[in-house]
Formats: C-alpha cells, structure tokens, sequence
C-alpha cells in the first residue's frame, strides 16, 4: 500500500507528460518518438499491441514504467481483445476477432501463448486519466468521451470502441484521445472555449504524440 501510494504522490508532482497515441506494436517507432519529445511521464492512450511485430517489448516496456512510476498505459480496445481471448471479459468478441485484428503478430512477439501476468496487468487499466497542470484540465482516454444518449446503461464495449467525434465539456479545457485513424491528427474547437485533438495517426504509418502541458506535437514515422 506505501508504495502504491508513493507512486500516486509521484504522480500528482509531474508536471511533464508524454501523451502518445496507438503505437501497436511499433516498438523501434515508439522509441524513436520518445527521444525527439521532452522528459515526462510518458502516457500511452491504448492499442499498445497488435499488428506491428514487437507487441511483447511494448507492453513489457509500460509494465515496467508503471512500476517505476515514471508512465502508464490507458486500456484500448486491442488490449480488450486479449484479455477476453484468455479470460472471461466483458467484450465477448468471438473465436478469431482478435486474430483477424492484428492479433497473430502479438501472439507471434510472445511466442504464441501471452503470460498471465500481462493478461493480469491488462485487466487493471483505467479507461480514462483527468491531469491537472497549472489552470487547466485535461482528459486524456482511448476514445472521447460518451455523452450517452439512450436509456440503456453505457457498456464497457462502448468505451473502448466510439467512433463518435467529440463533445465539448466545460469541466476539461483539453481533450486528448486516439482510436480513430479515419480522423488522423484533428483539432476540435468549441464554442465555449475548450478543445479536443485526436492524434491516432496509424493510417497514415506514422506515430504521434503531444507533450503537456506547451501542446507541441511530435510525429515519428515507422521503422
């Protein structure tokens, strides 16, 4: 409990942050990117694994930085396919949803079989992160938030998985998210002064990312 509070204080004093959209598996890329962008605490918006060929170091590689307390993964939707593929989720995809997603170059990194431990580590990542520097509040996810508008109780499947553009909130002056390569790098801004940017720029082969709190994009073609 002391350590796991040491790190939340650690945390709370960053004022640096590396946010870096889907880096799937991209492992070399995501190196490369981090070195052109300052010294922070480095955040993942999810989709970590799949399709690139080195998943396995990715994921090892935020595993540990968790453990340092010097960065984090938020969970996507890619992280959602292996966690229902060796446990029962909330997902239900499906025998060979995952595969056909990219997942054969994951279980290729791990030598066909992805340790319990990753799959235990998956299960505990958050969905969303509220980071406060100076005056402002950003929301950072894998996907902008919902503003639900059915009766219905909003499912985890929706999170991870909206399409939508999105909504201005007057408590976030930022909100930062990926998931959506058909929006590529996007800015949004609202009528009541916030704005939202999207930086999932995978269609395109190249990873992106923004430093916080000065807002400066870095982009890092794939090796």
């Amino acid at each position: 409990m002391f350590e796991r509070n040491r790190e939340q204080e650690k945390e709370k004093m960053t004022d640096s942050y590396c946010v870096i959209a889907d880096i799937a598996g991209e492992y070399k890329t995501f190196l490369a990117l981090l070195n052109k962008m300052p010294k922070g605490y480095t955040l993942s918006l999810g989709d970590v694994n799949d399709r690139g060929s080195q998943s396995k170091e990715v994921i090892e590689w935020f595993m540990k930085a968790e453990k340092d307390g010097t960065g984090e993964s938020l969970l996507g939707n890619h992280e959602t396919f292996i966690w229902d593929a060796y446990e029962s989720s909330p997902y239900n995809y499906g025998s060979g949803v995952w595969q056909m997603n990219g997942g054969d170059a994951t279980l290729k990194s791990f030598g066909g079989i992805v340790p319990k431990e990753v799959v235990g580590w998956i299960k505990t990542l958050k969905t969303e992160k509220i980071i406060k520097i100076e005056d402002k509040t950003y929301l950072i996810s894998h996907t902008f938030k919902v503003k639900w508008d059915h009766e219905e109780p909003l499912e985890p499947i929706d999170i991870v998985w909206n399409r939508r553009p999105p909504e201005s909130y007057d408590e976030y002056d930022v909100q930062i998210a990926g998931h959506n390569s058909n929006f590529g790098l996007r800015e949004w801004k609202f009528k009541n002064g916030k704005t939202a940017l999207c930086i999932d720029t995978s269609a395109s082969r190249k990873l992106t990312g923004i430093h916080l709190p000065s807002m400066k994009i870095y982009q890092q073609e794939y090796l």
